[in-house]
């Protein structure tokens, strides 16, 4: 077989075909174009001509795709609003003095969002008419407009941080010595920081830079005085400093609950015993809240898990939008804990209290719901017995799950609640039309799956769902240890279920009974349920 690269051009009307070692014939090139509806005026087909001892046998054709170059992927995500400010700053003398790049900003505009990309010759053409098209000369212009838009992003950025501009100007007056203007500022900014309710990390960051410039301002006005300043700078890098590492480990406290992973906490005892002995730190809402996560975590407890959610209603407005998500997320995180790992079912209420109070206060809401989230809910609302809010949340908030999962989260959720109302075989209905590609969904349907099986005594069906759950491989790192346990006393245990459930009633069953429950017991974790649900089952038919 040969093969020999080239390429066709033009319209059909005047098309030819023109590879090394073979000149294509007319009707040969006119049964490829009519493979392609769309016209080939402006397009390139790579092609390769398959013959067999010089037989001539076809054309393989791959329509060249154009490439997008690095500019337009830089400027089609701006809002058009963005799009106009970036035309303006193209064209201020301050930012730009080449009327070349104005002109090829302006145009780059009356394309945008760039739904068609024309090709580089058009681009040339609008911007310098008549000139001969020269390729470099034009790559070099669209690297220079990827720097000004890079400068355009950075200024735009700095421009939506106030508190960077305040920073920046304080800083500009004392190099300028204009002294009375920058004790004007320095006074102004440190009165609209002592004013606000939310000492997040960007108002810390202020508070330090205007104490910092103070302070250099009196070493310079009043040398050799005392500079009981100092005090207050450090005062609040500490603080600043300790919201910084709570949020950290808090973070990573999330991961350990979630995941299992084993990280090393440093400093945090150091941090809540620092915290003991200077509590006004703790005035700091963001403060406040990630050490009392850190201690619940540390010592876990209903009357800690009770006094961080009290703790977190009343000071949620003190903290910002992402601190307060994670607070709940931290709640969440110390129920599914406390049924994940010690099986205490009695924590689903508690997780549901917890994202409904987060839905209340405006921390989840139909713009920022994912698709976890709401199967989460789902769970917590049928596991609590309230199956009638389950309904009711599932239908006020289908509307926010993307349309390419909402048919299948609400299956998913559909089978749960048919699982909990003992409909098993209305539960494998939904099972088997979810199509979820994330890990630990597509491992939650194929357990589910088991359980119903078991739930039908469908022996033979259970042996070959366990087999098809042992051979589902996932990615290192795809599904947590936990998970990865479970699965594997699943596996183990499913099978032995069903040679008891298949056992006649006398000594031996009894025997296989007890030994079935010993390895339930044994199973390290209560994920999903699981081994709640199979003590349960084994007990009932014991």
């Amino acid at each position: 077989m040969i093969n020999s690269v080239g390429c066709i051009d033009g319209s059909i009307e005047r098309a030819t075909c023109t590879i090394k070692g073979y000149v294509g014939m007319p009707r040969d090139t006119e049964l490829l174009l009519n493979c392609f509806r769309t016209p080939l005026d402006v397009a390139k087909l790579h092609c390769s001509v398959i013959t067999i001892n010089g037989e001539f046998l076809g054309i393989l054709a791959v329509m060249a795709t154009q490439r997008e170059p690095k500019l337009i992927q830089l400027l089609k995500p701006l809002s058009q609003v963005q799009m106009e400010a970036f035309v303006s700053f193209a064209r201020s003398p301050y930012f730009n003095t080449s009327e070349i790049l104005s002109r090829l900003v302006e145009t780059l505009a009356l394309l945008h969002p760039f739904d068609m990309i024309p090709s580089d010759e058009d681009i040339w053409q609008s911007i310098q008419p008549g000139a001969t098209y020269r390729y470099a000369t034009l790559r070099n212009w669209y690297s220079d407009v990827v720097a000004l838009a890079m400068s355009f992003l950075a200024i735009e950025r700095i421009r939506s941080q106030t508190d960077l501009l305040t920073t920046y100007q304080v800083s500009a007056l004392r190099n300028m010595r204009v002294f009375p203007q920058f004790e004007k500022l320095l006074k102004s900014s440190l009165e609209d920081i002592r004013g606000r309710a939310v000492r997040d990390d960007a108002t810390l960051e202020l508070e330090w830079s205007m104490l910092e410039e103070k302070s250099l301002f009196e070493t310079y006005v009043t040398p050799g005085t005392e500079r009981s300043i100092l005090q207050d700078e450090l005062n609040v890098l500490v603080e600043m400093s300790i919201a910084r590492l709570l949020r950290q480990l808090t973070l990573m406290v999330h991961e350990q609950y979630q995941h299992g992973v084993d990280f090393s906490l440093h400093l945090s005892m150091e941090i809540v015993e620092f915290l003991q002995r200077n509590p006004h730190f703790r005035k700091n809402a963001c403060i406040d809240v990630n050490a009392a996560v850190l201690e619940l975590s540390a010592a876990p407890s209903p009357n800690a898990l009770a006094t961080l959610r009290t703790l977190v209603k009343q000071r949620i407005h003190e903290l910002p939008f992402v601190d307060g998500y994670m607070a709940f997320t931290h709640l969440a995180d110390h129920c599914m804990h406390q049924i994940n790992m010690e099986g205490d079912d009695r924590y689903y209420s508690e997780a549901l209290v917890g994202i409904q109070t987060q839905i209340e206060l405006k921390f989840l809401g139909k713009p920022n719901l994912l698709y976890p989230d709401y199967i989460f809910l789902v769970r917590m609302a049928v596991n609590a017995g309230e199956v009638r809010y389950a309904r009711a949340f599932m239908a006020d908030y289908a509307e926010a799950l993307m349309p390419s999962v909402r048919e299948h989260v609400m299956e998913l959720c559909e089978a749960v609640i048919a699982q909990y109302e003992g409909r098993p075989l209305d539960a494998l209905g939904s099972l088997q039309r979810v199509s979820i590609n994330q890990p630990l969904f597509k491992l939650m349907v194929r357990v589910y799956t088991i359980e119903n099986l078991i739930q039908l005594g469908r022996w033979d069906d259970v042996r070959t769902a366990v087999d098809a759950l042992r051979h589902l491989g996932f990615k290192p790192g795809a599904i947590s240890v936990r998970h990865a346990a479970m699965m594997e006393e699943l596996v183990r245990i499913a099978p032995r279920i069903a040679t008891v459930a298949e056992t006649d009633n006398d000594a031996r069953r009894a025997d296989r009974v007890r030994q079935a429950l010993e390895a339930i017991n044994a199973m390290p974790n209560n994920v999903f349920g699981v081994r709640n649900w199979l003590r349960s089952y084994v007990e009932s038919i014991s």
